[in-house]
């Protein structure tokens, strides 16, 4: 998009906004120029706002100037909304009276309370209405619908029950709210509405209608959105949303919304909309400059995807999942990202195809199937998704990725490690990997954000104990030698080389967890249960593969990891109490403890499925979430003034180092000794907090 057209579309957009501000508010806009009204429309329409614009320029007097052929697609807009309202009211009407007479419990959702919200009645356009009901009675509510004349689009696949009839009637009936096995925060969101209905309350005036509060249902709107702006996006009718809703709701309890929302890993997502929807339509006129950097990136990215986003944002979403991390899309996770939409995994059936999943013998066939429903049903959409995967708009293509692999391969016996490459390159290498992972750059020499000083740390920090402490066999006898025997997992065996590994497997024990002394993030790792069940001959060319530096830490821009010989050892395997394994995390600078993060979820070893919470010393949970995490309450450990005296002895004379803590039993275990933690927080604030507290030694040098 030019220059000129970037202009000109935010210019609509502010326009927009101003005209909605209005409305809702009841006031007159400031307009200051006669708006591009085919724009206007265009973009109003992209969001799903038309009707709400219309009205909005009615009650501003600007609709007189409005171009006869505009004008008209607006009307037809407003009174189209209207009519859909009306008609989906009255037909809702008897799908309730029927589940009432039937005993069945139910719950209209979403945009059904949505609609009431809005200043005028039939300006909230939506594509279907949603109703929670008892799924036990799902074959019931089938034949009522088809005996209404529903086309059954789809029945025990995923969350919801999906019937359409003409002309305009879409109602998806909800077995249950969230499907926790694609994402994160599906898995998150299941869990924690997986007994929804003692979160409900019985309506007044029938015997099986419910509803949530009010601060459930604005935590559950939010949910169903952040799916939303996990998966193809959402634009600014949802901004819209949570503003009016929380006028509508002056008096909610604040402090059980933020509380659940950091439950749900929401908190950023939440604040985001919110302020902007304070900016955008609150009663102030609306004000461009108000906005920050920040902010106004974030509505441009609104503004492009439109009220249910794009194929295009689904599937960087996809991409960045497979990819972990925060590095650049490789090719690996194109190429998994296409297996998987043409070889769905085991979960996939279950929910979307139950007889495939019971059937397995069918597969083939419904292979073919998808294959063909792909090419001729959606046909242009997936055309889309594969141009984005193979072609992508920045950055290479996944055959120039696939050559790039192969030249690297070959060449991949003269590379030397990362750590041994010289400084320069290294600095260049590690903030482009910043840059990518947090959205900006930043002067190596002057770091301020504890995110910026971990990079300067990463590179430049030097201390005689840290080749001890990043190597995971001679990490054993540091702690010994600081603490005493008895604080770390109790180690079966170390090899450096295959042969002696095989050798001496009869006498490990039968469940032990194998890993390598320098590899970190669950990588180079393997938890054994029965030793018995283990193909030895497989394992051994697995683990042979960590006795190469360039499959290690080793290959990173950190200088301490250059001179550490690679070995494979096998240990204890921490269980933790009652079958959950607590991670917890003690942030210290300069030898004091400043705060915990908490890990759940350890068992097994599964990163899309680990929580991630912060604490303060006293065990008050944070306002602090991690990028990409679930965000769980973890008990307190019994043992935390133990952790407290060991982290600040520890961490003596190292101005940033985290330990990390497991309880077991009645006995405190020290996982491991991190100066260079990889967190990316959802909160800015935090990030800079952290920054004051983390003093680099040549900033202490400058202080005397």
């Amino acid at each position: 998009m030019s220059g000129e057209a970037e202009i000109k579309t935010e210019k609509t957009y502010d326009t927009m906004c101003r005209l909605l501000a209005a409305w809702v508010n009841g006031v007159f806009p400031k307009i200051e120029e006669t708006p591009d009204y085919e724009a206007l429309f265009l973009a109003a329409d992209k969001h799903l706002l038309s009707a709400a614009v219309c009205v909005a320029l009615e009650n501003a007097g600007l609709m007189e100037a409005c171009p006869p052929e505009t004008a008209k697609r607006f009307q037809q807009a407003k009174f189209s909304a209207v009519r859909k309202t009306l008609l989906m009211d009255r037909e809702r009407s008897a799908i309730l009276d029927f589940l009432e007479k039937s005993g069945v419990w139910y719950m209209p959702m979403k945009g059904v309370v949505l609609n009431g919200i809005y200043p005028q009645y039939g300006t909230r356009q939506f594509a279907d209405n949603d109703i929670l009901f008892d799924a036990a009675r799902w074959r019931e509510v089938r034949d009522f619908m088809k005996s209404r004349g529903y086309k059954v689009k789809s029945v025990g696949k995923g969350p919801h029950d999906t019937y359409h009839k003409p002309p305009i009637y879409n109602f998806e009936l909800h077995r249950r709210l969230f499907e926790g096995w694609e994402k994160p925060f599906l898995t998150t969101a299941a869990d924690y509405y997986r007994d929804v209905k003692e979160r409900l309350i019985k309506d007044e005036g029938n015997r099986f209608g419910c509803h949530f509060r009010d601060e459930d249902f604005y935590v559950y709107f939010l949910a169903h959105s952040y799916k939303h702006w996990n998966g193809s996006g959402a634009g600014l009718r949802t901004v819209l949303d949570v503003y009016l809703y929380r006028r509508a709701k002056p008096n909610m309890d604040g402090t059980y919304i933020a509380g659940e929302l950091q439950k749900l890993g929401m908190t950023e997502f939440e604040g985001m909309f919110r302020t902007l929807g304070e900016k955008l339509f609150g009663p102030a006129p609306f004000p461009s400059q108000a906005l920050t950097g920040e902010e106004r990136k974030t509505l441009t990215w609104l503004e492009s995807l439109g009220v249910y986003g794009t194929t295009e944002h689904r599937v960087q979403n996809d991409l960045r999942q497979l990819q972990g991390g925060e590095d650049p899309i490789g090719g690996r996770a194109r190429v998994k990202y296409l297996r998987r939409r043409l070889f769905p995994d085991r979960e996939y059936y279950r929910v979307y195809a139950p007889f495939v999943y019971r059937h397995g013998w069918v597969k083939p066939f419904y292979w073919v199937y998808r294959l063909g429903r792909g090419v001729f049903v959606n046909g242009k959409r997936n055309l889309r998704s594969l141009r984005e995967v193979c072609f992508p708009p920045e950055g290479k293509s996944i055959f120039r990725l696939g050559a790039e692999k192969a030249a690297a391969f070959v060449s991949r016996p003269f590379r030397k490690p990362v750590s041994q490459w010289p400084q320069e390159k290294r600095i260049k290498g590690l903030m482009q990997s910043y840059e990518r992972r947090e959205g900006h750059t930043f002067d190596i020499y002057h770091p301020e954000l504890f995110t910026e000083k971990l990079v300067w740390y990463l590179l430049f920090f030097h201390h005689p104990d840290l080749p001890y402490i990043l190597d995971k066999y001679l990490f054993k006898k540091y702690i010994e030698e600081k603490l005493g025997a008895g604080y770390t997992a109790q180690l079966y065996g170390m090899w450096t080389d295959i042969r002696s590994f095989r050798s001496d497997w009869d006498s490990l024990p039968d469940a032990f967890c194998l890993k390598s002394n320098c590899s970190s993030s669950a990588r180079n790792l393997k938890i054994i249960r029965d030793k018995k069940s283990v193909d030895v001959k497989k394992l051994s060319r697995e683990v042979k593969k960590w006795l190469d530096p360039k499959n290690t830490d080793i290959d990173t821009v950190c200088e301490e990891y250059a001179d550490i010989v690679p070995r494979i050892i096998a240990e204890e395997i921490f269980e933790g109490n009652n079958g959950q394994l607590y991670d917890y995390k003690a942030y210290c600078f300069d030898g004091v403890p400043a705060f915990f993060g908490a890990m759940a979820d350890r068992l097994p070893i599964e990163k899309k499925r680990v929580s991630f919470a912060y604490y303060d010393l006293n065990w008050n949970k944070l306002p602090v979430t991690k990028k990409g995490r679930p965000n769980l309450d973890v008990p307190k450990p019994r043992h935390i003034d133990i952790m407290l005296s060991l982290a600040a002895k520890l961490s003596q004379g190292f101005p940033f180092m985290r330990v990390d803590f497991y309880e077991q039993g009645d006995r405190v275990y020290i996982g491991e000794l991190a100066h260079y933690s990889g967190n990316c927080f959802e909160q800015k604030e935090w990030d800079r907090q952290l920054g004051q507290k983390f003093i680099l030694p040549f900033e202490r040098d400058n202080e005397n």
